[in-house]
């Protein structure tokens, strides 16, 4: 299956010093090593921009419901909610492996 998602920092450039960039995508435990194409509407020929590496989540002990009010849990049940937050490898990185 396929999941549209979007880009969340220029491919082209490294994010936080890393060679690495960040897509908006529904993300969860085994996406990792799943190819991010960029589709151009053009050429409908996909590219591949890389390879999503890791999942985002944020860790948390409390709860906040929309009422207003608020749950504090155990340390040892915290909760890691997705940020819908990928970390991907760049395409020009995995084929310099292979090479």
């Amino acid at each position: 299956f396929a999941l549209k998602g979007s880009i969340a920092s220029m491919p082209y450039l490294n994010f936080d010093g890393d060679s690495k960039f960040i897509v908006n995508i529904t993300a969860f435990n085994g996406s990792s090593g799943s190819p991010i194409f960029l589709y151009n509407h053009e050429s409908s020929i996909p590219n591949l921009l890389g390879i999503m590496r890791q999942e985002v989540y944020k860790s948390t002990n409390t709860l906040h419901y929309a009422n207003g009010t608020d749950l504090e849990i155990e340390d040892s049940m915290i909760v890691n909610l997705p940020m819908n937050i990928a970390i991907s490898a760049k395409a020009c990185d995995i084929l310099n492996l292979i090479r």
